[in-house]
């Protein structure tokens, strides 16, 4: 009688066990009909991180590549100003730095400045920031930097250049003749730079058609519509995970295998 139970009750939570590991079959089958959901989702995210991963600093205009056909020296009495056109990216561009082309001859100032100014009227206008940068003593391209500050798609914007040295100790920049230059976005380079002798109060075309050698590095600013798209996919899909996926499976598993082990040991009899 006592083996009987005993074997009643094994075979209860063998019962039991089995039940339960069907019930979370049933469970598991329902998420699998959420697997190729949850894949697409996953694919979308994919795709959107690469995408995110593409928004880095890059360089989106330069001549730098072109001939150079001369110098152009700046001083207090000769400041500089080249523009560039921004792409049409809705939500604007946030400025990395800008790259400007020395030559080394007579390179002896002091202090060299290089602004990011708006434009007025066609030239150069209120200054938006100074960017950071070294004087150059060696010829080669040479890096300004910026705080991050914001550009507008489809604008124009300058880069003013000048100095407190007077003539003999100007810093010369490269010009070139050449109006090609490696866009992506559509940005643009001014194919014009301008020239003032009054420390930019007055501003006039350079001679000869020249511009002044540059790169503007840039990133592209997101949407803020695809913020919320990859927010809304990511929450979707942890909810289907956590609704649909069982949690205490593991246990079920345990509970099951201890009790069929059990079912498979020999009671003792008593003598």
């Amino acid at each position: 009688m006592d083996c009987l139970q005993l074997k009643n009750i094994q075979f209860d939570h063998h019962q039991d066990g089995i039940n339960e590991i069907k019930s979370h079959h049933v469970t598991l089958k329902a998420f699998g009909y959420y697997k190729p959901i949850i894949g697409f989702l996953s694919l979308i995210l994919m795709g959107l991180h690469g995408f995110y991963l593409d928004l880095d600093a890059a360089t989106l205009v330069s001549n730098l590549s072109e001939l150079d056909n001369g110098t152009l020296g700046i001083n207090s009495a000769a400041y500089r100003a080249v523009s560039f056109t921004t792409g049409p990216n809705a939500s604007g561009y946030s400025l990395d730095s800008a790259t400007v082309k020395f030559d080394s001859a007579n390179n002896t100032a002091t202090s060299l400045f290089v602004s990011l100014a708006n434009t007025d009227g066609g030239n150069p206008g209120t200054d938006i920031e100074t960017l950071t940068g070294a004087v150059p003593t060696t010829a080669g391209d040479h890096a300004f930097t910026s705080t991050g500050t914001a550009l507008t798609a489809n604008t124009q914007y300058w880069l003013v250049f000048g100095s407190n040295d007077l003539l003999l100790g100007n810093v010369r920049a490269t010009y070139t003749n050449s109006d090609s230059q490696t866009s992506s976005d559509s940005w643009l380079i001014g194919n014009v730079s301008r020239d003032s002798n009054d420390q930019g109060t007055s501003w006039s075309n350079s001679a000869f058609g020249r511009t002044m050698q540059i790169s503007i590095e840039a990133t592209p600013v997101p949407e803020s519509d695809m913020y919320a798209l990859v927010i809304g996919i990511g929450l979707i899909g942890y909810f289907i995970r956590r609704c649909s996926f069982p949690r205490n499976l593991s246990d079920s598993i345990h509970k099951f295998t201890l009790n069929e082990m059990k079912s498979q040991e020999t009671p003792s009899s008593n003598s």
